[in-house]
């Protein structure tokens, strides 16, 4: 018996994992593997609204997403979209996509609390469709 095993060569956009206590601020990292160089993405953003307070969606000068620009939504709540266009990229590689900074609120009970996103119409710099695994990240609230 020989086992077989196929690369996975799928992009993927991975939510970091962090334990804090309430009323503390985190920064969640959110990171790219197998990146084909988008410039075309529009996430959809889902967590516990009444728990978790987004202060500010961080591209960074150091970040994969750098070269690319970001529509941040009205009000960041639930569901909320963060678009992100360009018409190319710095350099295409992996790494930390974007920090998310997060106050966790004053009254969060303890508990594990899932942080995810979902996208579509996600394209590449040639302007090809490209479909991305997404991983969910947990802000673990601790007493």
């Amino acid at each position: 018996v020989t086992a077989q095993y196929e690369q996975n060569n799928m992009p993927t956009l991975t939510v970091g994992n962090i334990t804090a206590k309430a009323g503390d601020e985190i920064e969640i990292p959110v990171y790219i593997t197998n990146n084909p160089g988008l410039v075309g993405m529009n996430f959809v953003l889902e967590y516990d609204d009444d728990v978790l307070l987004i202060d500010w969606v961080d591209p960074g000068s150091d970040n994969v997403f750098r070269g690319l620009s970001l529509q941040e939504p009205a009000k960041y709540k639930d569901g909320c979209r963060l678009i992100w266009y360009g018409s190319s990229l710095r350099a295409v590689k992996d790494g930390e996509a974007m920090l998310i900074t997060v106050t966790i609120a004053d009254d969060a009970p303890a508990g594990t609390y899932e942080f995810k996103f979902s996208g579509t119409d996600i394209t590449d710099q040639d302007g090809n469709p490209v479909t991305l695994k997404y991983i969910s990240g947990t802000v673990t609230i601790t007493e």
